[in-house]
């Protein structure tokens, strides 16, 4: 070998080196490999012959020889022989030894391949080769064919794909001189494409393209190449479904083999290609917003091609307009803005907002091109910045196309734009100034106009997809749901839908709104089933499937006339066709769903004034009356249903007393005439039933018209009913096991004490109140011994094991054991009720017997009580103090209650239960004393603790406590009540976290329906009306509930009462010490709305409504701690105008703190001069309010000098407070004292002095002191967050609740209330707002967004990011560890950078070489790739070429291999015999050696080199960066090596006109 690479073989030498290779080893190694390619290509067969001992024979039998073990080695290499060997001729007993390197195994192969090649032209005679090529051929289709029999052969096609590469791009295939060749090449493509079925690896798919397909297609002719792209383009086709108009992709990576025959189309031009144009544009638009971001970028590519193909009428099968106007610059905006869209920085994409107004400009000439805008607003709502996904939707709201394509909106709006409001943020409002019109209103408006451009079949069906897509995914944010059902109010009414589809819909939004806030669930429901009713078609609907319909979205409380929703379900109805009540009582129906269907007839019959139709109806229910008794009972259910119903629905006058009176009737005689009441007929479970039911009924008719209830023939029925079995309610034997009947006895029992006994006489009541206490007051403890202490499964309480008594008779036996201790629990409950406050029970029943009995029970079961029982014990012990319990019983009775939540969850009904009841008995002593009230101060601090991580705690007790200190005398208690004011009161004044967005959302939602159902949510002064109160506050707003209630406390104190004032002083101490603590070791400045911003607010706003109860004493101190906070602190907005309303309120309501007050902001001023502007403000305010002379020539004195302050800001507020006390005095027409400072008025210029703060314009410190300026318009002005206000009107309505008398003078509002109203936020609060942290918006983007929604500013040059979309054809898809063959690059340039040992610099190099297409990078280490510095410079870059490890010392070696291989190794270096980089001219196979950072190259390894370039430099400083360095040399050789056809991304530069 080395004789050879000198030159030093003659032609003898060279065959007996060809023999002595063919007949040694068991294969060729590579470097006898490579000389054996070069021997032969420097034979000359003639000259040989005559020169060495060969004959031409012996010659062409070397070669055969020579050959045959070539193929054997291919066979070999691709596992081909393990597989299949019987009837070759190639001898399997030889082993190849496969390669590990892949680079070189490749070059292994193609160096084989080409000795092949040079035996075949040396051949004498080719019969041979043919028959070795075609024998080989078949053996690779036989083997392709086994393998596609496997299920993992990704391996083995791989070895395969290296042979078969290397076969056709080294050997010419004439298949035309061999059919059989021919036929197993055909065959060999016909494996692959069958493999492409089965590709589920991006890897395989990209060895079948580039290692079978596209090197066979070098060796066909166009009519093949056409074929085989016709089958591809079939094979695409099926991994997508076309079904009504959707596309959905069923396989994966088609957009792969999309761009394989884009790129084969632009490089072969075949004569035809069946391109379906229905088919490739959706597929390309169904790609270009693909969730992978690689089938996107191929997506376009594709799209890019076709556009080319299409302009060079080589795609003459796509006849779209939008694709005819390839050659247009509209194709180049689409671009440049779905390019832009791709990046991540959304300050890239703004900018190219403006091009979609005029793509939707050219729309309106070709309307098609809409559908390709669509897929741009795709890729807004699909970016992960919801700035960028708001941006988009409110783009597309706003420029509604006048012509778009139909099937545009059918699957964009459905699919695309309603899953992406399923952000709840995006309908909240944003701040100002940059405050845009509300998603939730302009939705709307844009649906119908939508609708309005479409035709009535089209808008049909886009009705349809919106509701059959809208709840297919449960995932919706409560919020968004809310908003998008009531936009969907818009649509306008239609009888598109059928009954069945409304159903389909109803039952997928179940899932939906399972999860919704109560309230919100609600109205969604209602929503969305007026919509479906206004959609629904009458044609073949039925009444019993319209109130179906309505049965099933279970809606609570749309019973009424007023609801919309109810009167929307009766509209419906009036428009059915065929309108014919089925009998009410046939059918399984639910007696719920008979008694809306009879309402609703009944209702549509009013309307229509129609007496037969009501006559009727009436006489459907008669049919009672011929019932079987055993259908009875299900009667009397539907019937009382349908009383129930209306009287929900309207009152009696509005649906027809007449009607209301005759249904009752009915249902009265069929009681008394069937004698349903009579035990002996029906026996007691159904009597019991039956009984129950009209029970109810009677206590609705008690509480909707008492009038009826004296006389009502049901309550003379059960009182003699109830008298008929006292013997057995006074004999019974409680030592016995209980039986079925005497447990409906107790049922019985219950029923009378809630219903019968306020309206029966007194000996009847009495009657009931003794067997009260002989069946429960006595044996209660036996009885829930009996039931509870032993399990129901024990012996002794299972009933008898009978065939009839089955698991489910089991389970109904145990669930009747636990309605009855709920019983006993709520009877005993009504019993301590009744006992408490009748003097007619208090002479059956002992007080005392009664309280001590239920006590016990009640601390006995408290620890042990199962879930479901909880309510129910604790409503007994509600009662107890009514009993007036003794202090050591209460104490234990709250400690009891308290252990009890201990061991339920945190945010349980049950907790809430408990809670509940513990506040009440221990908010309800029998005898307050000192002792009891430190009990009641220990108890809710820990209720406060445990309030912080709770939601709905902090309310309760906020209220309770309320009601617990206004309802009693504290000045007649010699208590110190200090404790619960100062450790209770005042943290209740302060409470309320910062509440999340989520919770904000929540709040405005529910304030929007509460507003818009007043009549549903109105606060009452009943009690009764409390849980619908609660609706209204809680859970949204509880922080401003518990501050409402704990406010309350301070405005029922009195001014004349001394223990009310010394607790004030109290209050105010305690706010002063949080107010300062809320700030330490925080920064001198709070952010806005920040916790520690809000604490302060509020404290400052609790002073403010206490100031009227201090004394002299106290105002001066206080006064002092404002002006010192004043000072010390750069306060928020809110926080500096309370301090500088009350420092003025201070001494305008005491002038001899005037001069103290002028002292402390002189001492202010020169601890820190930035505060004289508050201290100003104050002296304005206050100025106003004085007439003394002495003080207002005081005031200007201080005031005057800061008019020529160096500040402006001072220098502001000084000539603005001057202003207002110079008027002042002219008001008051103090001449000489403006005579002394006459000097002034023209100095000012008074008319130009102008400042937009409300308190130096509308502001008057007393006129606006009321609870409104306080909690609402202050903090409205100041930019607090909402959250933080409280209306006059919530506190009224809370006061009214409980009747709390509020003795404060503080005015609610008053008269110059008004003209704050009318007020903004000056300009100075929205940029403390801003610099605080609300919103920080930069001025270029708000210069953009402000100037194109005005459209005075066109941009004309922007940003663009360069795809390489010459790596999407799948060559360079596959990661570093695949394995794969990479040699599709455009460049065959290797970079060694083994030498450098900084990690950035080579992730930069990396990045370089990828981008610059270079064929590989050498590392020192691939440990690299886990170095965050490396993976930070090189982005993704390392993903996408080749790396490959060399150890610095290998280097040498590396460099001599590569040398062999035919690279030119050229160093970056300066030395003696550099050449310019300008005038270098790069070989083709290139490798750049990269010196390291500091050293360079070193000069063992520049003996190396063949040549060294160096960089032309002007500068001073020494060298360049390795990684700069190596990138101007990478560009160059680019440069060079891409001539016309350059790869290269070209920018066009178009200068603005």
């Amino acid at each position: 070998m080395e004789l050879f690479e000198q030159g030093l073989l003659d032609e003898h030498q060279k065959f007996v080196f060809i023999e002595r290779a063919t007949a040694a080893g068991s294969s060729f190694s590579p470097a006898v490999v490579k000389i054996l390619k070069d021997v032969l290509a420097s034979l000359n067969l003639l000259e040989s012959s005559k020169r060495c001992n060969y004959g031409l024979q012996e010659i062409d039998l070397l070669l055969q020889k020579l050959m045959l073990k070539c193929y054997f080695t291919l066979s070999s290499s691709a596992g081909i022989l393990s597989k299949n060997s019987a009837d070759s001729q190639l001898s399997p007993t030889l082993k190849v030894d496969v390669i590990e390197n892949t680079e070189k195994m490749h070059l292994y192969l193609h160096d084989i391949c080409t000795i092949v090649c040079h035996c075949k032209e040396l051949l004498a005679d080719q019969k041979y080769f043919h028959e070795l090529r075609d024998q080989f051929l078949l053996q690779v289709v036989s083997f392709m064919q086994e393998l596609g029999k496997e299920e993992d052969n990704f391996l083995a096609v791989e070895r395969i794909s290296w042979v078969i590469s290397s076969c056709l791009k080294v050997m010419t295939f004439n298949c035309s001189a061999s059919v059989r060749a021919a036929a197993s090449l055909q065959n060999l493509i016909t494996v692959c494409l069958e493999y492409l079925d089965k590709c589920e690896k991006p890897q395989f798919l990209n060895l079948i393209l580039n290692s079978f397909i596209e090197p066979y297609f070098q060796q066909s002719s166009s009519d093949q190449i056409s074929s085989c792209l016709n089958l591809l383009w079939l094979k695409c086709l099926s991994s997508f479904s076309f079904e009504n108009g959707v596309i959905r992709q069923e396989k994966p990576f088609p957009y792969m083999l999309l761009v394989f025959i884009v790129n084969i189309l632009s490089e072969k031009r075949p004569p035809c290609l069946l391109l379906n144009e229905d088919k490739l544009l959706p597929i390309i638009q169904m790609g270009l917003h693909h969730s992978d971001p690689l089938s996107r970028k191929q997506s376009l590519h594709v799209l890019r091609s076709s556009l080319w193909l299409v302009k060079n009428g080589m795609l003459q099968e796509i006849t779209d307009p939008v694709v005819q106007l390839a050659q247009s610059d509209i194709w180049e905006d689409y671009f440049l803005c779905y390019e832009t869209l791709e990046e991540n920085q959304i300050h890239f994409i703004r900018p190219v907002m403006t091009k979609l107004n005029k793509l939707w400009t050219a729309s309106k000439l070709v309307p098609s091109l809409a559908i390709w805008i669509l897929v741009l607003y795709k890729r807004l709502f699909d970016h992960e910045s919801s700035t960028v996904c708001m941006w988009g939707i409110n783009h597309l709201l706003e420029v509604v196309p006048e012509k778009c394509s139909s099937s545009a909106w059918l699957q964009f709006i459905p699919t695309h734009l309603m899953p992406a409001l399923h952000n709840y943020q995006l309908f909240l409002k944003q701040s100002p100034p940059y405050e845009e019109p509300s998603l939730q209103r302009r939705l709307p408006a844009f649906l119908l106009v939508v609708m309005n451009t479409l035709d009535a079949d089209t808008a049909s069906l886009l009705v349809k997809h919106l509701f059959s897509n809208l709840f297919h995914e449960s995932n919706w944010e409560d919020v968004s749901l809310y908003y998008i059902v009531a936009s969907m109010k818009a649509l306008p009414a239609s009888d598109s839908m059928s009954y069945t589809e409304i159903k389909a819909v109803l039952n997928s939004a179940q899932a939906c709104w399972s999860s919704q806030e109560p309230l919100l669930r609600e109205a969604t429901k209602n929503n969305l089933l007026q919509i479906l009713l206004s959609q629904l078609s009458c044609c073949c609907l039925t009444l019993h499937q319209l109130c179906c319909l309505y049965i099933s979205v279970d809606i609570e409380g749309c019973y009424s006339n007023d609801t919309y929703t109810w009167k929307c379900l009766i509209e419906k109805a009036c428009q059915l066709e065929n309108f014919e009540l089925q009998a009410i009582f046939e059918g399984e129906s639910s007696a719920e769903l008979k008694a809306i269907s009879f309402v609703v007839c009944l209702q549509v019959a009013l309307m229509k004034n129609s007496p037969p139709m009501i006559d009727m109806n009436i006489a459907q229910l008669k049919q009672i009356s011929t019932l079987s008794d055993h259908s009875l009972l299900e009667a009397l259910k539907a019937l009382k249903e349908i009383l129930l119903l209306i009287n929900r629905a309207s009152n009696i006058s509005h649906l027809n007393q007449e009607v209301y009176f005759k249904i009752l009737q009915i249902y009265q005689n069929s009681l008394i005439e069937r004698d349903f009441l009579s035990l002996e007929k029906f026996g007691l479970n159904e009597w019991n039933e039956s009984l129950i039911l009209w029970i109810s009924l009677v206590e609705n008719i008690s509480v909707l018209h008492p009038n009826l209830m004296q006389e009502h023939p049901g309550t003379v029925c059960l009182t003699a009913l109830f008298l008929k079995y006292k013997c057995l309610f006074n004999n019974f034997d409680v030592s016995t096991e209980p039986t079925y009947c005497e447990q409906d006895h107790i049922n019985v029992l219950y029923l009378a004490l809630k219903i019968l006994y306020p309206h029966l006489s007194e000996d009847k009541a009495v009657v009931i109140l003794q067997a009260a206490n002989n069946l429960l007051l006595k044996h209660a403890s036996n009885w829930l011994g009996r039931k509870m202490l032993h399990p129901i499964n024990s012996a002794e309480n299972n009933p008898p094991e009978t065939p009839e008594f089955s698991r489910t008779s089991k389970i109904r036996f145990r669930q009747q054991y636990e309605n009855l201790s709920l019983t006993i629990w709520d009877s005993l409950a009504m019993l301590c009720k009744q006992v408490s406050c009748s003097t007619v029970a208090a002479k059956v029943v002992s007080r005392t017997e009664c309280r001590n009995a239920c006590l016990r029970l009640v601390l006995d079961w408290l620890p042990i009580v199962g879930r479901s029982s909880v309510k129910a014990v604790c409503g007994l012990a509600e009662t107890l103090p009514l009993l007036d319990l003794e202090e050591e019983d209460w104490q234990s009775l709250v400690l009891a209650l308290l252990a009890c939540r201990s061991e339920l969850a945190s945010c349980s009904d049950q907790n809430s239960d408990v809670l509940s009841c513990t506040l009440t008995v221990l908010l309800k002593p029998t005898a307050l004393s000192q002792n009891v009230l430190s009990t009641i101060v220990q108890v809710l601090q820990q209720l406060l603790v445990q309030a912080e991580g709770t939601r709905g705690i902090a309310s309760l007790l906020s209220c309770r406590v309320a009601i617990f200190i206004t309802s009693v005398d504290i000045s007649a208690l010699s208590l110190d009540w200090s404790p619960l004011f100062v450790s209770i009161l005042v943290p209740l004044l302060l409470y309320g976290p910062i509440p999340d967005k989520k919770l904000k959302a929540l709040r405005v939602v529910a304030n929007e329906i509460i507003s818009k159902k007043k009549n549903s949510y109105s606060k009452t002064s009943t009690s009764s009306d409390r849980p619908a109160v609660q609706g209204l506050w809680s859970p949204y707003h509880e922080a401003a509930e518990t501050r409402c209630w704990a406010t309350l406390v301070l405005l029922s104190l009195d001014r004349s009462n001394a223990v009310h004032r010394i607790l004030a002083a109290k209050v105010v101490s305690t706010l002063c010490e949080r107010f300062s603590s809320a700030s330490e070791g925080r920064r001198t400045r709070d952010f806005g709305n920040s916790l520690a911003h809000r604490v302060k607010t509020r404290a400052l706003q609790a002073l403010a409504v206490v100031l009227p109860l201090m004394g002299e004493k106290e105002e001066k101190e206080l006064l002092q701690w404002l002006c010192s906070s004043t000072v010390q602190e750069q306060q928020q907005p809110s926080v500096r105008y309370f301090l500088e309303w009350l420092m003025a309120l201070l001494v305008i309501r005491n002038h001899g703190l005037s001069n103290y007050f002028l002292e402390l902001c002189r001492e202010g001023v020169e601890q820190r001069p930035g505060c004289v502007a508050s201290f100003l403000a104050s002296l304005s305010l206050l100025a106003c309010h004085v007439s003394d002379k002495e003080l207002l020539e005081k005031c200007i004195t201080y005031v005057v000098p800061w008019c020529m302050a160096p500040q402006y800001n001072s220098r502001l507020y000084a000539q603005l407070t001057v202003i207002n006390i110079w008027r002042h005095c002219e008001k008051l027409q103090l001449l000489s004292l403006l005579d002394k400072f006459a000097v002034l008025k023209n100095g000012l210029a008074l008319s130009e002095i102008h400042m937009d703060d409300f308190l130096f314009t509308v502001f008057d410190a007393v006129e606006n002191f009321t609870l409104q300026t306080i909690y609402y318009e202050v903090p409205r002005l100041s930019l607090l967050s909402d959250d933080e206000f409280l209306t006059v009107e919530e506190f009224f309505n809370a006061a009214l609740l409980y009747k709390i008398s509020l003795k404060t003078s503080l005015p609610f509002t008053s008269a110059a209330d008004e003209s704050l109203k009318a007020t903004h936020a000056a300009a100075w609060v929205t940029k403390a707002a801003k610099v605080g942290g609300v919103e920080i918006v930069s001025s270029e983007v708000s210069d953009v967004l402000s100037d194109s929604r005005s459209g005075n500013h066109q941009i004309v040059n922007m940003q663009r990011k360069v795809a390489p979309w010459s790596s999407l054809g799948g060559k360079h898809q596959q990661l570093q560890d695949s394995g794969l063959d990479t040699g599709g690059r455009k460049h065959e340039v290797i970079v060694v950078g083994s030498l450098l040992n900084k990690a950035t610099n080579l992730g930069g190099l990396c990045r370089t070489c990828e981008v610059m297409g270079a064929k590989l990078l050498t590392l020192p280490s691939l440990a690299l790739l886990r170095d965050q510095a490396f993976v930070g410079l090189s982005l993704s870059a390392h993903n996408w070429i080749p790396l490959v490890e060399v150890k610095t010392n290998d280097v040498k070696t590396y460099l001599r291999d590569q040398k062999l291989a035919g690279y030119t190794i050229i160093a970056v270096e300066q030395t003696a015999h550099s050449v310019s980089l300008a005038n270098f001219s790069f070989p083709a196979r290139s490798l750049l050696l990269l010196g390291n950072e500091r050293e360079g190259l070193p000069c063992s390894l520049l003996q190396e080199v063949d040549a060294c370039i160096e960089i032309p430099q002007f500068g001073v400083t020494r060298s360049l960066n390795a990684h700069v360095a190596g990138s101007l040399c990478l560009w160059q050789y680019a440069q060079q090596h891409n001539g016309s056809s350059s790869n290269l991304q070209r920018i066009k530069i178009k200068l603005p006109e």
